[in-house]
């Protein structure tokens, strides 16, 4: 057996410093005295088992309310006195309502669109950012959309008051071409690329065969979040290059990546005046910021030749006017610039070149065609409202084009998006008024936008016109570098220029007409859309 464990002493009570409040010294095994150190108490006494009372706290003095002073109390014996006199003291009075200050909370900003659901909404249309186009299509048959009209509320509205160019400038030398360094031929006998340096002739140089496709990747590489400042953000997208067209081309490229159309603004109707650093601080723009941003990186970059234009643009809710309808006055509602690179006059469009409106959601898709349009091309959707010599149209080509026949130009075929990316032209599409004659037989052809530019089914996807019974008719390439086809139209139809995005497994592009013959009926193919009339 285990020996008993030894007895314990009782715990001895250690003294607590005069400073925290009371000191306790032990009388005895069961009784201890304390004298409270605060002014207005009393000495008192009790019996505890083994250990010190704690003090009575001191009485809490609250916010609102002022406290109340404790009535004197003289020194009693006995316990039950005690309980006595501490239960007959009244409690403070409760604290008053405490003031809470109420903080409004700001509201948030509005959200564009992730990319994400962009890219979901996006379809194979490519209309400038003010015009509304739903034309969808199915990746089985190509079915097409509606084209839905744009709000009355914003068919007069009008752009912020924009500055008037200093001078106009001189009518374009059609012997001029820009000398860059490294043109980019494309060979119409077989389809291959010379990247190599070539003697600048009149006869072998063209701006819209030109690959840029390396300037445009360094105007990628500066994102607006890094920029400090404007004059650095010229220097870095322009230094690599020696000619004024690269240096134009590389600010182009840069405000598409960087820069989103403002949707919430022109909707709203609450356009305000920009700069260009408040343009680069939002990463927001309507046309005008957009310009104004162009002619600012320009002059830092040393292009002092560049001005900001105003007019009108047949974007987003313009449509052609009746036929026998009153022509309305000139007016404004666009913005873009006009440059002079490497000895010529140019005509440049960063806002629609940067994206597209699709019905009311922004689509930043990259459209180089508003860069290197010619003045002809360019004509036919811009109107400088101040001086028709922003034009760029010289007598020997007709002169400047009047208001009356700008406005009074019949509806075209809707162009989609792929149509401007398989390089084709569209003022030599045929038909080239939209309203074709149903119940009748008519001719339908496309070329290219540059002799230089490949015709080779190597490079090139098959095209078919469509009609309303799915019939769908090859078109071939002739001797003069067009592609044709011959097609009845019936009444009330409507006709889609299509082209063969696969067959099977195997990409469309470099497909021949033979292989595509062969093939229907007999294997899945997908379609892509490149036009649409409408017969009545």
């Amino acid at each position: 057996m285990p020996p008993p464990l030894p007895k314990r002493p009782p715990p001895s009570i250690p003294n607590r410093d005069p400073e925290q409040g009371i000191r306790a010294s032990v009388v005895n095994a069961g009784e201890a005295e304390f004298v409270p150190s605060r002014p207005g108490s009393i000495k008192r006494s009790c019996t505890v088992p083994g250990r010190a009372v704690p003090p009575i706290p001191p009485q809490r003095n609250t916010g609102d309310c002022k406290s109340v002073p404790e009535p004197p109390l003289t020194r009693i014996s006995g316990n039950d006195d005690l309980k006595v006199r501490l239960m007959a003291r009244k409690p403070p009075p409760p604290p008053g309502p405490r003031k809470v200050r109420t903080i409004g909370v700001p509201q948030h900003p509005p959200r564009l669109p992730s990319q994400e659901a962009v890219n979901q909404q996006e379809d194979n249309t490519m209309q400038p950012p003010h015009f509304q186009v739903d034309y969808s299509e199915s990746e089985e048959d190509g079915s097409l959309g509606s084209h839905p009209q744009p709000p009355a509320a914003l068919a007069q509205r009008r752009l912020p008051p924009m500055l008037k160019p200093v001078s106009p400038p001189p009518v374009i030398n059609l012997s001029t071409k820009p000398r860059l360094q490294r043109p980019l031929v494309t060979s119409a006998a077989n389809g291959t690329h010379c990247t190599q340096h070539i003697p600048h002739t009149p006869t072998n140089y063209c701006l819209k065969c030109y690959n840029f496709d390396g300037v445009d990747q360094h105007a990628s590489l500066f994102p607006k979040e890094s920029v400090t400042s404007l004059t650095e953000l010229a220097q870095n997208l322009t230094g690599p290059f020696s000619t004024e067209t690269e240096k134009a081309r590389a600010i182009f490229a840069w405000l598409h990546f960087n820069v989103r159309y403002d949707v919430n603004s022109f909707f709203s109707g609450n356009i305000q005046a920009a700069t260009p650093e408040s343009t680069l601080r939002s990463g927001l723009a309507v046309c005008d910021g957009y310009a104004g941003l162009f002619v600012r990186l320009a002059q830092l970059a040393g292009l002092q030749k560049v001005e900001k234009v105003v007019g009108h643009g047949k974007g987003w809710g313009i449509e052609p006017l009746e036929e026998g309808a009153m022509v309305p006055p000139p007016e404004m509602n666009h913005a873009w610039n006009i440059a002079y690179l490497d000895g010529e006059w140019r005509l440049i469009d960063a806002c629609w070149g940067a994206g597209a409106l699709n019905g009311t959601t922004y689509t930043q898709h990259f459209n180089p065609f508003w860069f290197t349009a010619d003045p002809l091309e360019f004509v036919k959707r811009h109107y400088p409202t101040e001086d028709p010599a922003y034009q760029l149209i010289p007598d020997e080509t007709g002169g400047p084009v009047s208001w009356r026949e700008y406005m009074g130009e019949r509806k075209r075929p809707i162009v989609c998006r792929d149509f401007y990316a398989a390089n084709l032209d569209e003022y030599t599409l045929q038909p080239a008024w939209d309203g074709l004659q149903g119940g009748t037989t008519l001719a339908f052809s496309v070329r290219k936008r540059c002799e230089h530019m490949s015709t080779a089914e190597a490079d090139n996807y098959v095209m078919l016109i469509d009609t309303n019974d799915k019939v769908k008719t090859p078109m071939y390439l002739n001797d003069e570098g067009a592609w044709v086809a011959t097609v009845q139209v019936p009444a009330g139809s409507v006709i889609s220029l299509y082209y063969v995005k696969s067959i099977g497994e195997q990409p469309g592009k470099g497909i021949r007409v033979e292989e595509y013959n062969h093939a229907v009926g007999r294997k899945a193919m997908q379609f892509g859309a490149y036009a649409r009339w409408n017969a009545m």
